[in-house]
Parts: C-alpha cells; sequence; structure tokens
C-alpha cells in the first residue's frame, strides 16, 4: 500500500476496481486488521490501529462485516449452521444466535434453505449465506471482496441489488469488483486501485 488517504463515511457506497495484483484484497484484510498495518494507521469510529492493542482488535472487528473472496463457508454444515457458527464464536448464546441468524437470513432472501447443505446451494446462494453472516454484526462498513465473482448476469444483479437494500439501510459499503457489467443503481463512489495506490 502507497499514500493510500481514504475516507468512508455512514452510507457511503464504494467500488474498488484493479487489475490482479493491484492489491486490493490486501486493503480489505488491512481495514479488516487481518493483516495490521505496520505503517501509517486507520481510523474506525472511536479506534485508531496506532493504539489499538491486538488482544481488542475484536471490538474493531464487530464493526465491520466482512465478505471474503473465497467466502469460507463450511460446505457440510447448514445454512443456519454457518451463520450461527460465527455468532456462537463471538459469544451469542444459541437461542439467540439462532433468532439473529434466522433474521439475517430472511433479509437475504434464504429462509427457506436454513436446513440445505452448503455444498447443494448455488453460487449465489453461497454468497448471500455469506453476507448473512456478516450482517449479523449489523456494520458500520460491510467490506466484500470479489462477491460478485462467476455470477452469470442475472445472479451478479441480484446480490448488487442486495448491497444496495444494506447500504440503504445506513451501512457503508466498500465493494471490491472487477466487473464493468454490473453497477448499482443508487448513488455511488468509484475508486480504482494501481500499484497500491487508490484513485478516484
Amino acid at each position: 500500500m502507497k499514500n493510500i488517504d481514504m475516507e468512508v463515511n455512514s452510507g457511503d457506497f464504494i467500488l474498488l476496481s484493479g487489475r490482479n495484483g493491484a492489491g486490493k484484497s490486501t486493503l480489505i484484510r488491512l481495514l479488516a486488521l487481518v493483516e495490521p498495518p505496520d505503517k501509517g494507521h486507520i481510523l474506525l469510529k472511536e479506534f485508531s490501529t496506532l493504539t489499538l492493542k491486538p488482544d481488542k482488535y475484536h471490538l474493531w472487528r464487530r464493526l465491520l462485516g466482512v465478505i471474503p473472496q473465497d467466502l469460507m463457508l463450511l460446505p457440510e454444515r447448514t445454512v443456519m449452521q454457518n451463520v450461527t457458527l460465527s455468532l456462537r464464536a463471538v459469544g451469542f448464546s444459541g437461542n439467540n444466535a439462532k433468532k439473529l441468524a434466522l433474521k439475517m437470513l430472511a433479509r437475504v432472501g434464504l429462509s427457506h434453505k436454513i436446513h440445505s447443505k452448503v455444498l447443494s446451494l448455488s453460487g449465489g446462494e453461497a454468497r448471500r449465506t455469506a453476507i448473512a453472516r456478516a450482517l449479523c454484526n449489523e456494520p458500520f462498513l460491510l467490506l466484500a471482496d470479489e462477491p460478485l465473482g462467476d455470477l452469470d448476469p442475472n445472479s451478479a444483479q441480484e446480490i448488487m441489488g442486495l448491497f444496495e437494500r444494506i447500504n440503504q439501510m445506513g451501512a457503508a459499503v466498500l465493494l471490491v469488483t472487477h466487473r464493468q457489467d454490473v453497477r448499482p443503481k443508487c448513488r455511488y463512489t468509484e475508486m480504482v486501485m494501481e500499484e497500491g495506490m487508490v484513485r478516484k
């Protein structure tokens, strides 16, 4: 990363594009503190990477929803299990985890798939599962790394529409995509990453 100076506010929708190897996924990992920065700093609400200790990173991550490029779903587990496992990991009880998971799965249109194993899902349904999991934090900022992937145009537009609805509910969205055929219908900012630098 080189000389990146960017600000994301509540309600922003940012599309970040760029060639393979430009640094898009690295930026996502930095923002999620998967790879904490060794120079410069990142501010998120009241937190700063200059002062936040590793044992408090969970407080930072509670403000984020992250959809990694490989989705990181457990294929042999059900849709419900994939969402509730992440909730149990951050301290939700079984009943509370299930209630919140049901709410988020309904939000992404997967109520009818809660007992389906991930390996039986279509590409779009798998992405919706990952989105539901990311929404459980009710995040200030949703980070999505290539969530449109190799989806067909109709499925990709449906997923983009879902991100638009999430954005309209107040969450900022930073969506990494290489696709030029799918764009949100809401107001958005487009940024391009080149050799570790971001430009509008």
